[in-house]
């Protein structure tokens, strides 16, 4: 049975016309616990609108770690963004399939051709992270071959231990 509302009266599950301007504009630093903000290292997710459920994911594995997450979504990512003097980790999701993440594909597919081929096959299905080292920022291509393969890749990257062990060497020297 539907509830009817006052003249006025907003549902409680409803943002107003504010709350979604905001987070459609917001692209800053995400808010983290004070306690991590004294060993906290910078890590930058790059994602597009479609592969916001496999960046919040990682951004919530992330700030578990101590992180303090920049998060850019659905903008031209170049590639002198991929690996700011300061920047430990930079997450690519979706792919360079995906807007804005287009212009850095290049960079991966010049590391490793063959697992970059095998990653957005139309023929193989698979849940992939490619990584190139940038200085010293790693950077990471999180995707498949569909929006699902994108997520599951998403939730392997957190279970990488290679990237695990990256943060923690970072994280603690």
């Amino acid at each position: 049975m539907n509830k009817v509302l006052k003249s006025g009266q907003k549902r409680g599950w409803e943002p107003n016309e504010n709350e979604w301007e905001r987070l459609e504009e917001d692209t800053g630093e995400l808010p983290i616990p004070a306690s991590a903000k004294k060993k906290s290292f910078k890590v930058q997710v790059v994602s597009n609108a479609h592969d916001c459920i496999g960046a919040i994911h990682i951004i919530q594995f992330l700030e578990k770690q101590g992180a303090a997450v920049k998060w850019i979504h659905n903008t031209k990512f170049q590639s002198e963004d991929m690996a700011p003097h300061d920047i430990l980790l930079t997450i690519l999701i979706g792919g360079p399939k995906a807007p804005g993440i287009s212009h850095v594909a290049y960079k991966f597919y010049e590391a490793d051709k063959e697992r970059f081929l095998e990653l957005y096959s139309a023929k193989e299905m698979v849940a992939s992270t490619l990584k190139i080292k940038e200085g010293n920022t790693l950077c990471c291509m999180v995707g498949g071959p569909s929006k699902v393969n994108t997520l599951m890749a998403a939730y392997k990257l957190t279970h990488d231990q290679e990237v695990i062990d990256w943060i923690k060497h970072h994280h603690n020297s």
